[in-house]
């Protein structure tokens, strides 16, 4: 195996979905294999009527790469929690819209 994503329907909120975690193994890693599995649970949710996916995502600059990422595969920040983690780390929820109107 060289990646894997968690990912479901948030139980309760009609048509919300969040990722809950994603590794790829570090000798797969800049082959596209993060781009591939977010598209792959995106698409998936969406089948499952989901309405949009939310992260929760430590804004720490040691994790920059993966907010990027994020960002290149059409999550916007939609909200944040200043000093969540600790004095200047905020917590900040991305989120990608699946609705038609979304992708016009």
């Amino acid at each position: 195996m060289v990646g894997v994503a968690v990912f479901g329907l948030v139980a309760g909120a009609e048509g919300a979905a969040k990722m809950h975690g994603m590794a790829v193994a570090p000798e797969a890693q800049r082959h596209g294999i993060a781009r591939a599995l977010i598209e792959a649970f995106v698409g998936e949710l969406a089948v499952r009527g989901a309405r949009f996916v939310l992260v929760e995502f430590p804004d720490a600059p040691e994790l920059a790469g993966g907010r990027t990422l994020l960002q290149h595969a059409k999550f916007v920040e939609e909200s944040r929690v200043k000093d969540y983690f600790r004095d200047g780390i905020a917590l900040v929820f991305l989120r990608r819209d699946l609705t038609p109107a979304a992708a016009r």
